[in-house]
């Protein structure tokens, strides 16, 4: 009886041992993908202005806490070289659907052609945004741009 306790006791221990192990060794996993999706092109025509070189289009919701703040941080880029777009999703519906937004505030640079070339996922503050237009302008128009 005595011998078959301690054959239990360590197979209890050793299985233990393998599942603290395993633990450790899949602890660095790779992060899950959001699925929030971004589109890589967008048909210009789609947004107001789309004789303007650049689009910011940031798409919304009106229950998105969020979402006023992007777009107000989003209303100074507005001039004669960039078309600054808000897309609310209780609005412009079909809009959300063509580019499979899923997920809001999503906000997206798109060059004349309607490559995008940069987005931001959720909230993005003031700077980041600034720069990320200057960025792309200065990629494609040169530094004098």
């Amino acid at each position: 009886m005595i011998v078959q306790l301690v054959i239990v006791a360590v197979i209890v221990a050793v299985t233990i041992g393998v599942a603290i192990a395993s633990r450790r060794v899949g602890g660095d996993a790779a992060p899950t993908p959001s699925g929030f999706t971004v589109p890589g092109r967008v048909a210009r025509n789609d947004f107001e202005h789309p004789e303007r070189p650049w689009l910011v289009a940031v798409f919304t919701s009106e229950t998105c806490d969020s979402c006023a703040g992007v777009v107000e941080r989003a209303a100074p880029l507005d001039s004669p070289e960039v078309a600054v777009a808000a897309v609310p999703v209780q609005d412009q519906a079909e809009t959300h659907a063509k580019y499979r937004i899923d997920g809001v505030p999503t906000t997206i640079i798109a060059d004349a052609h309607g490559t995008v070339v940069d987005s931001f996922l959720g909230p993005v503050q003031t700077i980041q945004l600034w720069d990320a237009v200057a960025a792309a302008r200065a990629a494609i128009e040169g530094p004098e741009g």
